[in-house]
C-alpha cells in the first residue's frame, strides 16, 4: 500500500526564497511574452534597416563603377552590402524565434490560467489547502 509523503516541487525561488505563487508566475510569463514581442519588433525594424542600407550600398557601388573608382574599393562596398544582407537574414531568423517565443509564452499563460485559475480562486475564498504536490503518492 502506498504512503502519502510530503513533496516539494522544484520551482525557481521567488522573493524570500519561496516558490512563486499563481499570480507571480502568471506575471513573469506575461512579462516574458511582452519582452519577446518587443524584441521581435526591434529585430524586424533592424532587418528593414539593414536591407535598406544594403540597397544603398549597391547603389553606391554602381555609382563607383560608373565613376571608374578603383575596383578594389568598389568590391569592398559590394562586400559591405552582402554583409548587411547577411545581418538582415540573421535578424529575420532571430525575430521569428522571438515571435514564436512570445506566442508560446502567451499560450502557456492561458493554459496556466485555465488549469490553475480555479484552484487559485477557490483557495483565496475557501479554507486553506496544502500546497500543490503535498499529497504526492510514492
Amino acid at each position: 500500500m502506498s504512503e502519502l509523503v510530503p513533496y516539494t516541487p522544484h520551482l525557481p525561488a521567488g522573493r524570500g526564497g519561496q516558490t512563486p505563487g499563481f499570480l507571480a508566475l502568471a506575471g513573469r510569463v506575461a512579462k516574458l511574452a511582452a519582452s519577446a514581442a518587443h524584441l521581435a519588433e526591434g529585430l524586424w525594424n533592424l532587418k528593414r534597416q539593414m536591407e535598406r542600407d544594403a540597397n544603398h550600398a549597391d547603389l553606391l557601388a554602381d555609382l563607383c563603377t560608373k565613376a571608374e573608382v578603383d575596383p578594389h574599393f568598389t568590391g569592398l562596398v559590394r562586400e559591405g552590402a552582402t554583409a548587411l544582407r547577411d545581418v538582415a537574414k540573421a535578424a529575420t531568423d532571430v525575430a521569428r524565434t522571438a515571435s514564436d517565443m512570445s506566442a508560446a509564452a502567451s499560450d502557456l499563460n492561458g493554459e496556466h490560467r485555465a488549469e490553475y485559475g480555479g484552484v487559485y480562486e477557490t483557495s483565496r475564498l475557501g479554507p486553506r489547502q496544502a500546497k500543490p504536490g503535498f499529497y504526492r503518492i510514492r
